[in-house]
């Protein structure tokens, strides 16, 4: 019986010490996996001036899901142009979608769009110029550099805002 009881009690200790710190440095820690929904895009201006644009419900209904494999879900909701409903976008329709990141700690972007009308695919896979999380990681900036010209204003970059759902 003693000998039950020392094997009981080593299999306890063995279980207790197999769950390690290093369990916590997994890809399910990144702050990027998770549920996003985009809140509002701000444009800033080589005069350092912004606008911010809210995102309307229907846009909110927008989710971006980032998965500890790499891969990514983008399901993206606009008004329909003649209706007005809500509806889940589908010209350009994403094909595949799936983020990585460096060791520098850059993340890269990359997605892959299908135009329903013309059969042509395009693929983006930028590292942003904006990637920034706030609010204890539940807050997260994705954005880009870019000089168009807005009604006569210079357009230094733009920046979408996302909260995290789950």
């Amino acid at each position: 019986m003693k000998k039950i009881n020392v094997l009981f009690t080593f299999l306890i200790a063995l279980t207790i010490l197999s769950c390690s710190s290093d369990d916590n440095n997994n890809s399910d820690n990144d702050p990027i996996v998770g549920v996003w929904k985009p809140i509002k895009e701000i444009e800033t201006y080589n005069d350092n001036s912004t606008i911010e644009f809210e995102y309307t419900a229907c846009q909110q209904r927008s989710r971006f899901t980032y998965n500890a494999n790499g891969t990514a879900n983008i399901v993206e909701f606009v008004n329909d142009e003649i209706t007005g409903d809500c509806v889940q976008r589908t010209d350009p329709v994403l094909t595949s979608a799936n983020w990585e990141k460096s060791e520098n700690g850059k993340y890269r972007l990359i997605t892959t769009h299908k135009y329903n009308v013309t059969s042509q695919i395009y693929t983006t896979d930028k590292i942003p110029d904006v990637f920034e999380f706030e609010n204890n990681n539940n807050t997260l900036s994705i954005g880009y550099n870019d000089d168009e010209i807005i009604e006569g204003k210079q357009l230094k970059s733009y920046h979408t805002v996302f909260v995290r759902v789950e």
